[in-house]
């Protein structure tokens, strides 16, 4: 049996929070909310995916993050 690391796993749940939310701009606090995740590990998972350049995060009042690029 293959085992995912926590990580992993908050990581995929994040991205497809992201994909339902189609080009809108997610709030950290609003995926740690929603995903029943602590807001400094959400922190943690969104740097590594926007490192990665799967996400991308916006400054602001109006910022957040969201997908790098659409779902095809």
């Amino acid at each position: 049996m293959m085992r995912i690391q926590a990580s992993t796993r908050y990581a995929l749940r994040i991205l497809q929070y992201l994909y339902g939310k189609g080009n809108r701009t997610v709030k950290a606090g609003e995926l740690s909310g929603q995903l029943g995740l602590s807001s400094l590990y959400t922190a943690k998972v969104l740097g590594k995916l926007k490192e990665s350049k799967v996400v991308r995060s916006e400054q602001g009042c109006y910022g957040g993050y969201r997908m790098a690029s659409p779902a095809e």
